[in-house]
């Protein structure tokens, strides 16, 4: 099944629903239209013995988000409604910036997604080329920098409507 919209902009409301959630480290795996994260979350309990325990790494919450496009869509126009200012710098740290760049990336090699596995300092991206091989990556989130930025002057250069 064909991608409906570019993964710049599905990876970027999907990243902006992950920041609204606090979640940094996660697997997303794409079906179709459809994608499925699966995180644990070192959220605090209210308590402070076991606030201490998920410090300690000795408990986590795993939990899983499905995003539909339905959802997406929903989660592309309240995205659109925050970013009124087209001139403002983005947080090119933020989780949405760095899954735009990753969208962007395979955009620009009009690849299929098929995972991404997203640890503090590193992606692992597993994708299907265009002539249908596939193809893994492992990178930091620093290597998608420099592609960001490029993004945003070519963004800055577009004439106002």
């Amino acid at each position: 099944m064909p991608q409906s919209r570019a993964y710049y902009q599905t990876l970027r409301a999907i990243g902006q629903s992950l920041e609204a959630q606090k979640v940094n480290s996660f697997d997303l795996k794409c079906q179709g239209d459809s994608y499925f994260v699966q995180s644990e979350s070192g959220k605090p309990s209210s308590t402070l013995q076991g606030w201490f325990q998920k410090w300690q790494g000795q408990v986590k919450d795993s939990f899983q988000l499905n995003y539909t496009p339905e959802h997406i869509e929903r989660l592309e126009r309240d995205g659109r409604e925050r970013r009124r200012e087209p001139h403002r710098l983005p947080d090119f740290h933020s989780l949405s910036n760095i899954l735009r760049t990753v969208g962007a990336y395979l955009d620009v090699k009009a690849a299929r997604l098929l995972r991404v596995h997203k640890q503090d300092l590193s992606i692992t991206i597993l994708y299907q080329t265009s002539q249908g091989h596939p193809e893994i990556e492992e990178r930091t989130v620093a290597s998608f920098y420099d592609l960001s930025v490029q993004m945003y002057k070519k963004r800055e250069k577009r004439p106002l409507s």
